[in-house]
């Protein structure tokens, strides 16, 4: 920590990207100019489409705890959430289609029991567990710290599977979120 009144020293030898005060602390050295500059870029989560009610008639919702940004980790929760229900998290890099299958897709195709409107609304690229809470589900969703990624958008939509007339699947579906990545 610096003395009181002195501004923090910048290390120009780092090989981090840097941002704009490390640019002017360290103008001319060949490290600072070479070094890429490091955007600022707002991260976003919007929840489009629709979810499903459960056996119970709750429809489950989404919803960030933050921003996604590079380095950190979004939290997703699913909320009115039914007890019970066994919570996934489904995360896909494609809204409109599976691989060869168009989206959506509706789940009482492949497990009678569910209803109709309970769609697969994303690819499924990767499944999370997620934790149960009294009001629906968590997770976390580690953004790795890759400046690449910056902009880069992803899918992700929860399911919540019960049992219902002894061993028939009911898969509940919740509407599906964009998170788009930001530094």
């Amino acid at each position: 920590v610096p003395p009181a009144g002195m501004a923090p020293q910048v290390a120009c030898s780092s090989t981090r990207p840097i941002d704009e005060s490390d640019r002017r602390a360290c103008p001319t050295t060949p490290t600072a100019l070479s070094r890429p500059l490091l955007k600022s870029v707002t991260g976003t989560f919007t929840v489009s489409g629709a979810g499903c009610a459960t056996t119970a008639g709750l429809v489950g919702g989404l919803a960030a705890q933050g921003l996604p940004t590079v380095g950190q980790n979004l939290v997703v929760d699913v909320t009115n959430g039914t007890p019970g229900t066994i919570p996934l998290m489904l995360i896909g890099v494609s809204d409109a289609s599976w691989g060869a299958i168009p989206l959506p897709l509706g789940f009482n195709a492949i497990f009678p029991a569910t209803p109709v409107g309970c769609d697969l609304l994303v690819s499924i690229d990767q499944t999370l567990g997620m934790a149960a809470t009294p009001t629906g589900a968590t997770a976390t969703l580690p953004i790795p710290n890759k400046p690449q990624y910056v902009g880069v958008s992803f899918f992700v939509q929860a399911l919540q599977l019960e049992l219902v007339g002894g061993m028939n699947l009911r898969v509940n579906t919740t509407p599906y979120g964009t998170a788009t990545i930001g530094t």
